[in-house]
């Protein structure tokens, strides 16, 4: 170590200028006073240390100190973190909302259907031939026929709805009692009804669901020949066309099969019934009337439709 010393001449300066604490240096010359204060710490068995409650009172100090400055630095983080993500979405626009899916129909609604299928036609019984004499229980035997039919109605509810239905049934003429021939000849009906129908609503993709309606029939007779022998022996030919517009009914029952909110398919049964009818001749020759009667029509039907609802 370097010492700095003084000239012993200066003594009484120094000691005035230093309240006369001096001290001597080896070489015999006067130590300054901040000279002799190192050497006072270096000699003392404490030097550098601080008393033992001021040294826990500092560390106590420090501790709040890094908790306090922890704290803020956390804090300053989350709020950098904020306002990125604020500047982030404010810089980029909010996409598009999809365009709104059409709402399902609700349980009330107009509908339409179309359905196509086959039938089977009783008996029918002839009341009368041109006034001649037959053959007690004369009946039609009928081929089975086609069914067609269109409907439109309003569904009120998930259980009633409210249709009026036109339909066709025909059927080929295969043999009647007593005919000596036949040729090209058919037995057709054209109902128009007004239909209730009830369904039993459910989770499931079928629909149970029957029916009944009430209406006219139109009851056409298209033959190309039809002659019968009466009792008497005699042989009396018909040809031509003609209709009679009859009361009819039905009822209805079947399954209806969703296949999405606005379309379905349905498989149905129908027994349809029309009142006897009558046709007249425009010309008759030889006979003691003109007048062609058949009895009542009894049908069963099965259809398979499409369903549209609006």
């Amino acid at each position: 170590m370097t010492e700095r010393c003084y000239s012993t001449t200066n003594e009484a300066l120094l000691r005035t200028q230093f309240n006369g604490r001096l001290a001597a240096c080896q070489c015999g010359r006067i130590l300054c006073p901040a000279l002799l204060k190192e050497r006072q710490d270096a000699a003392s068995p404490a030097a550098g240390r601080l008393p033992l409650h001021r040294q826990v009172g500092v560390e106590l100090k420090k501790r709040m100190v890094m908790k306090i400055m922890s704290r803020k630095l956390v804090s300053l983080i989350v709020l950098s973190g904020c306002i990125a993500t604020a500047s982030h979405s404010r810089a980029q626009p909010e996409p598009a909302p999809p365009p709104p899916r059409p709402e399902p129909p609700q349980d009330s609604g107009f509908y339409i259907q179309g359905d196509v299928g086959g039938q089977w036609t009783h008996d029918v019984k002839v009341n009368e031939f041109f006034g001649v004499p037959l053959t007690p229980d004369s009946k039609i035997k009928l081929d089975p026929g086609i069914r067609a039919g269109v409907a439109g109605g309003y569904q009120f509810c998930s259980f009633f709805a409210l249709e009026g239905e036109l339909g066709f049934m025909g059927n080929h003429i295969d043999s009647i009692t007593s005919a000596v021939y036949i040729h090209d000849a058919y037995l057709a009906n054209m109902p128009l009804l007004v239909n209730v129908k009830f369904m039993l609503p459910n989770r499931s993709i079928v629909t149970p669901f029957i029916g009944a309606g009430v209406g006219f029939s139109e009851t056409i007779l298209d033959a190309d020949n039809i002659s019968i022998q009466d009792t008497a022996g005699g042989v009396t030919t018909m040809h031509g066309n003609d209709w009679d517009t009859v009361f009819a009914w039905q009822a209805f029952a079947g399954l209806k099969f969703r296949i999405n909110d606005y379309m379905g398919i349905s498989v149905e049964y129908r027994y349809f019934t029309a009142d006897p009818a009558s046709y007249q001749a425009e010309f008759a020759s030889g006979t003691p009337s003109g007048t062609i009667s058949f009895g009542r029509t009894e049908t069963h039907a099965v259809s398979a439709a499409f369903v549209f609802r609006f």
